[in-house]
């Protein structure tokens, strides 16, 4: 099994999370933390960065819905950026293409 990080630094009037590793059920909760409290802090623009994601799983897209409900809740907006093309793949055969919206880099999604 491999570690995940997770490192949330300002850029631009966005909040860049940035995950790398595994996003299993062994991290989520930790995910959902963070996302919650940037949420409950009122950062109005969150983008995740996934570029060093290796794996996700069933639980770990449940955590990036539950982000993006979340900041959308609190008039936030969710961006993905920097997928490889593996989780890109996940994400459109589980039917979540449109619900993301999702970015090559990070430059781009801040930019949007």
């Amino acid at each position: 099994m491999m570690d995940m990080t997770l490192v949330v630094r300002p850029v631009g009037d966005a909040t860049v999370v940035t995950i790398a590793g595994e996003i299993d059920m062994a991290v989520t909760q930790e995910i959902r933390d963070a996302f919650t409290a940037l949420s409950n802090d009122g950062c109005p623009r969150l983008v995740c960065d996934l570029a060093g994601v290796t794996f996700i799983d069933s639980t770990g897209l449940g955590v990036l819905i539950g982000g993006r409900k979340r900041q959308l809740a609190h008039e936030g907006t969710f961006a993905l950026a920097s997928a490889s093309r593996s989780v890109l793949r996940i994400i459109e055969l589980v039917g979540l293409g449109g619900v993301f919206e999702t970015f090559p880099t990070v430059e781009e999604a801040v930019a949007a």
